[in-house]
């Protein structure tokens, strides 16, 4: 399943595969969008 399906699956957010991938590339997200894209690809724990 790709990243754009989990997340509007789970969170309703509507975002093409190309918008993601720009976002990602560019680092302009929020810290709320990151801990959605860690939770719906599965990350249970992060060590800082």
């Amino acid at each position: 399943m790709k990243l754009s399906e989990l997340l509007k699956d789970e969170y309703g957010i509507d975002e093409t595969q190309h918008n993601l991938s720009n976002k990602v590339r560019r680092g302009k997200f929020s810290a709320v969008f990151m801990l959605q894209v860690l939770e719906v690809i599965g990350c249970a724990r992060i060590e800082v």
